[in-house]
């Protein structure tokens, strides 16, 4: 299974690994992989209209100085793949 993971969502990619490892123990899902890209945060200001890349907390533009600015990427949560294979037993 592969996840996008947005850096803003403050998920911390190896508690979800190890949660994810513990909950497929004992079910069909045991030994499935996990993997996960994570997506930067990206705002775009409201006043200036221009787009940047941020860190967990984004107070002002650093174009204009202004606050008031839109996220754009960084708080993904998505499944991007799920592969599946026939069981043989």
């Amino acid at each position: 299974m592969t996840l996008k993971l947005g850096d803003f969502t403050r998920i911390v990619p190896e508690s979800l690994l190890f949660c994810f490892e513990v909950a497929a123990r004992g079910t069909v899902a045991q030994g499935a992989k996990l993997k996960i890209e994570t997506v930067p945060v990206r705002c775009r200001c409201a006043a200036c209209g221009e787009g940047f890349g941020a860190g967990r907390y984004v107070v002002l533009c650093p174009n204009c100085g202004k606050s008031g600015v839109e996220l754009t990427s960084g708080n993904e949560l998505d499944v991007v793949e799920v592969e599946l294979t026939e069981s043989t037993g």
